[in-house]
């Protein structure tokens, strides 16, 4: 290394570190003052010392500039972490939300659908619930005409409809 010995830059750089060791005892834990120290260090040993006249005062200055460096990168961090675990948050609430919203939607139509007659009830069922056809519906229920079921079903799904609407214009009121 040119210009000062390793031993005497080494010794102004254990000393430095006590005083960066104090002064940022709250804002950093002291693997990583450690860490930006000796960086600092490694990287002044590759330069080299010829033409700093005061290279414990250039060293210091070289350490805090990349202490604050980091800082503000950590600084940025968070505020992207913050950041994130508050759209999360609003989110979740979004989410909640919507969840509340249709489970009264499901609880006005499942109210709706028990004031109905039981085979309107039993022909909803059978098709939206089973997802069978309105052929099968026909023999389960008993019912003779295809077309018979078809149409009840169509009734029976325009009176919810009806009813779920006139609930939500009486809410909205």
């Amino acid at each position: 290394m040119k210009g000062i010995r390793k031993v005497a830059l080494y010794d102004i750089v254990l000393k430095l570190l006590d005083k960066f060791l104090y002064s940022y005892r709250h804002q950093l834990d002291v693997v990583t003052i450690e860490q930006l120290v000796f960086e600092s260090y490694e990287e002044l040993i590759e330069k080299g010392t010829i033409g700093i006249e005061n290279v414990k005062g250039y060293l210091y200055k070289m350490i805090n500039h990349k202490i604050l460096r980091y800082l503000k990168e950590v600084k940025k961090v968070k505020r992207f972490l913050y950041d994130q675990l508050i759209l999360t948050s609003v989110m979740e609430i979004f989410v909640e939300e919507e969840k509340a919203e249709n489970d009264r939607k499901q609880q006005v139509l499942f109210n709706l659908l028990e004031k109905m007659p039981e085979r309107k009830q039993q022909l909803i069922q059978l098709r939206v619930i089973e997802e069978q056809a309105f052929a099968d519906i026909a023999v389960t229920l008993n019912i003779k005409n295809v077309n018979t079921a078809s149409k009840t079903f169509y009734r029976a799904l325009a009176e919810l409809r009806q009813g779920y609407l006139m609930y939500h214009e009486n809410c909205s009121m």
